[in-house]
């Protein structure tokens, strides 16, 4: 049995559950048995995924910011269910929790921050860029097996589905698409915009609404004004919308991987600093079109921050963010080859299958290293 050490309250971001969740369900498909294991009660939505997809789950009635204070409970767990991994992904987890908790089987973090050096069985960091080392250099002389890279990004099994729609033969329509918040309400005043840009007006704007977002009654009303806008919440067939549209808006985050795989030409911005490098990384390497932050103009369409630049010279719009974006779909849709390209190099990028590596790789005897 393979145990998941997460957290899904209202404190934490339900994108650590659902990556877990995606891992566990290529295990399943393995043939193994998987156990959730959390500090407290989650939040109902993410306890239904769970429920739905009869995994069981355990709650330890322990304090999720203090992991240190839990490793005696873990432990009877891991004895009683006869772990053969853990897969822990925290924020809050430590060298010393780790190291503990290797005492009693097999663990496997997922580390997004980098921050220490761990003595566990296996580490997976699959935000690291094809020609970066680091990670690989600073463990060189560990006997931990490392999963590094994005063809190890947990996506849900829809994103591994088949090859990607051809551009040419997806829907005259372009997905909207922020997360749970949009705190600067990009999206409305970016349909306002588009509303009245010429070569957009017969393309349809699919609008994905985060569960948070405060501006959803104006977005409504846009929607009831303006036939070429749908609103649409509590999606779970996002995959769909990324496939048919031909080009697509996004704030950084999870989904940027999702549309990698889905190979659809995308503008990305960023309105909170842990989304800002890596869209902006996007942009620098060109794997897709970077409008900058939200919530301030520094980010400007110069430079490497936003290739727009280097193809459209002064007609970039600097004025707002969502006057750069609709310039990035403006270059996708007026230069069909760069909108071609950009595909696939997001398609190279990350090819959805990510999850089944990882969930292979717990299934080898002994964890065999990997490299």
């Amino acid at each position: 049995m393979i145990g998941f050490r997460v957290d899904a309250n209202e404190h934490i971001a339900s994108g650590h559950l659902m990556r877990c969740l995606s891992i566990a369900e290529e295990c399943i498909q393995n043939g193994e048995e998987v156990i959730f294991i959390m500090a407290d009660r989650i939040n109902v939505s993410m306890e239904e995924k769970l429920v739905n997809k009869h995994i069981p789950y355990i709650i330890l009635d322990s304090d999720w910011t203090r992991l240190d204070n839990e490793l005696s409970l873990l432990a009877k767990v891991i004895e009683q269910k006869n772990l053969s991994w853990l897969v822990v992904d925290s924020y809050y987890a430590t060298a010393t929790y780790l190291k503990a908790l290797e005492c009693y089987t097999r663990v496997l973090y997922i580390d997004d921050l980098n921050k220490e050096k761990y003595e566990i069985s296996s580490l997976l960091r699959y935000s690291q860029w094809p020609d970066d080392r680091s990670y690989i250099d600073k463990y060189r002389n560990s006997d931990i097996s490392l999963l590094v890279g994005m063809k190890y990004t947990p996506l849900r099994k829809e994103f591994a589905v088949g090859r990607s729609i051809k551009l040419q033969d997806r829907e005259n329509a372009i997905l909207i698409t922020t997360g749970g918040t949009d705190i600067c309400n990009v999206t409305g005043k970016l349909l306002e915009m588009l509303g009245n840009y010429r070569d957009f007006s017969g393309y349809h704007k699919y609008v994905i609404v985060g569960g948070m977002n405060a501006f959803e009654i104006e977005l409504n009303r846009i929607a009831a004004q303006d036939s070429t806008v749908s609103i649409h919440k509590n999606v779970s067939n996002i995959d769909e919308y990324m496939r048919k549209c031909k080009y697509a808006v996004s704030a950084g985050g999870t989904t940027l991987y999702e549309l990698c795989a889905c190979q659809t030409p995308t503008v990305c911005f960023s309105f909170a600093d842990n989304q800002l490098d890596f869209a902006r990384a996007m942009g620098e390497r060109r794997i897709m079109m970077f409008a900058g932050d939200a919530r301030e103009d520094r980010y400007t369409c110069e430079g490497v921050v936003c290739k727009m630049s280097d193809y459209m010279g002064d007609k970039v719009m600097p004025d707002s963010i969502e006057h750069r974006i609709i310039s990035g779909l403006a270059l996708f849709k007026n230069n069909p080859e760069i909108a071609r390209t950009y595909a696939q190099r997001m398609g190279r990028l990350v090819d959805g299958k990510g999850a089944k590596r990882i969930a292979d790789f717990l299934n080898l005897d002994e964890g065999r290293k990997l490299h």
